[in-house]
C-alpha cells in the first residue's frame, strides 16, 4: 500500500481508482524484448488487444500497464487477448477475507461449507443468515461459484457494508484484503487467515487467481512466457504484500502469582503458555498486561493467601514472558503498585534490560505519562493507558 497496502494487521486501507470507460491506450511500460523485437523495422507488429472479465475488480484493473502496442477494449469479440479468472498460469493473485463483525463468536470456518452456504443458504460452521456484498465482490464470487442461494446475498456500497452488518445480527461479508479494519473479525478458512504470518494463499478459499490467455497463435509465440518478470510488470501481482505486514497481539491480565506460580515451581517456568506459545511467538509485537511486579527476594508462592494485595512475583518468573516473545508491557492494572518502591524500579530496569517498551507507570509521573511509540515494517504503532484510582491508591509522583 508505496506497496499494495500497510497494515497493523488489523488496518488496512487503500484507495484505488478505477479505469473503466472506451477503449484506450495506457501509459507505456516495460515493452516484453520479444515483442520489441518480433517484427523487422519496416513493419509494426500486431496490437495486442486485451480484454478484462466484467468481474476483474476496480483494484486490479487500475493496476495493470500496458505497453505500447497494447490496447485495452470493451468487447471480448474485438480482443485477441484475455485477462480472467484461471490459473494457467496466475499472473494475479488478489486475495479477500470472510469476515463478520468483531463480536462474533466464530473464528474459523470451512471451505467446503463456505461454497454450500453459498449455493444452499446454510452451513454447519456459518453461522449467519445472510452475507452483504460489494457489487463488485458479489459479480467476483458469482462467477467462481455459481449463482449465490435466493435472498441470501444483499448488494451494498463497500463504504456501508461495516455498518450495515454491525446493525443487523447475523449479517457478515467478504472483503478485499486491503478493506480490513479494526471492527471487522477476519475468520479464518480450514485455519488459515491472510492476517497471520504463516498464511499459505495457495491452501485458500479466498485467493483469487487470475490469468493472461491470448487467442492469437502467431502472436501467442512472440510473448514472453506468461511467468516472466516482462509480463509481470504488465500486470499486479498481488494485494497483500507480506513484507509490509505488522501483525500485533494484545493479552489480557498477567499475574505470576498464586496457583500460577505454584505450577510455574512444579512444571517449569515456561509451563502456563505451553499451549499458547507458538501462536504468540508469530507476532511482531506481542502485548502482556502484567500486573506484579519482580522481587530478587520474593518468597515462595503461597497459593492459600486470599488477600487483595499481590507483593511480587519471583525473578525467574520473568522466563516466562521472554519465552513467549514479549515486546511491549502494559502496567495499567493496579495491582503494580502493591508492590514497594523498590520493587517498582526493579521491575522497570528488567524490562529495560531486555528490551521491552513499557507505559502506564514509570519511575516517575513523567515517564508514567508517555505513551510507548513504535514502528514496524513502516507502520507506526501507539500504546497508550492510563489507571486512574480514587484517593486512597497509590500513584505516580513527581518523584
Amino acid at each position: 500500500m508505496k506497496k499494495l497496502y500497510r497494515t497493523a494487521f488489523f488496518l488496512l486501507i487503500i484507495f484505488l481508482t478505477s479505469c473503466q470507460g472506451t477503449s484506450k491506450t495506457y501509459s507505456t511500460a516495460v515493452l516484453p524484448s520479444a515483442i520489441s523485437s518480433a517484427s523487422p523495422s519496416s513493419a509494426k507488429p500486431s496490437p495486442i488487444k486485451l480484454w478484462l472479465a466484467p468481474y476483474i475488480p476496480t483494484a486490479v484493473a487500475s493496476s495493470i500497464k500496458l505497453p505500447a502496442n497494447w490496447e485495452l477494449v470493451t468487447s471480448q469479440n474485438d480482443s485477441n487477448a484475455t485477462f480472467s479468472l484461471g490459473s494457467s498460469p496466475v499472473l494475479t493473485q488478489w486475495i479477500y477475507a470472510i469476515v463478520a463483525p468483531f463480536p462474533t463468536l466464530t473464528d474459523d470456518v470451512s471451505a467446503t461449507d463456505l461454497v454450500a452456504f453459498w449455493n444452499t443458504g446454510s452451513s454447519v460452521t456459518i453461522h449467519a443468515t445472510k452475507l452483504i456484498l460489494s457489487k463488485e465482490v458479489a459479480a467476483l464470487l458469482t462467477t467462481a461459484w455459481g449463482t449465490p442461494a435466493a435472498s441470501l446475498v444483499e448488494i451494498s456500497p463497500s463504504s456501508e457494508l461495516l455498518d450495515t452488518a454491525w446493525a443487523a445480527t447475523g449479517t457478515w461479508s467478504i472483503i478485499p484484503f486491503e478493506e480490513i479494519i479494526p471492527k471487522w473479525k477476519v475468520l479464518s478458512i480450514d485455519g488459515q487467515s491472510p492476517v497471520r504470518k504463516d498464511f499459505n494463499p495457495g491452501k485458500y478459499a479466498l485467493s483469487m487467481n487470475f490469468s493472461f490467455t491470448i487467442s492469437d497463435p502467431e502472436i501467442q509465440t512472440k510473448l514472453p512466457a506468461a511467468s516472466s518478470s516482462e509480463m509481470a510488470a504488465i500486470f499486479p501481482k498481488t494485494n497483500r504484500d507480506a513484507s509490509t505486514l505488522t501483525t500485533v497481539i494484545v493479552t489480557g491480565t498477567t499475574a505470576l502469582v498464586r496457583d500460577t506460580a505454584r505450577l510455574m515451581e512444579q512444571n517449569g517456568m515456561t509451563y502456563p503458555a505451553a499451549n499458547i506459545r507458538d501462536i504468540l511467538r508469530q507476532a511482531d509485537i506481542l502485548h502482556i498486561s502484567n500486573e506484579i511486579a519482580f522481587s530478587p527476594r520474593c518468597p515462595f508462592p503461597d497459593p492459600q493467601n486470599r488477600t487483595q494485595v499481590f507483593p511480587c512475583s519471583r525473578s525467574e518468573y520473568i522466563q516466562l514472558l521472554e519465552d513467549i516473545g514479549t515486546d511491549v508491557v502494559d502496567m495499567t492494572g493496579d495491582h503494580f503498585i502493591d508492590a514497594t518502591n523498590e520493587n517498582v524500579l526493579f521491575t522497570l530496569q528488567m524490562y529495560k534490560d531486555r528490551g521491552w517498551g513499557y507505559y502506564a507507570a514509570g519511575a516517575n509521573i513523567e515517564e508514567a505519562r508517555k505513551p510507548l511509540l513504535l514502528n514496524n515494517h513502516g507502520n507506526k504503532i501507539a500504546f497508550e493507558g492510563c489507571n486512574a484510582k480514587p484517593k486512597g491508591y497509590s500513584g505516580a509522583t513527581e518523584t
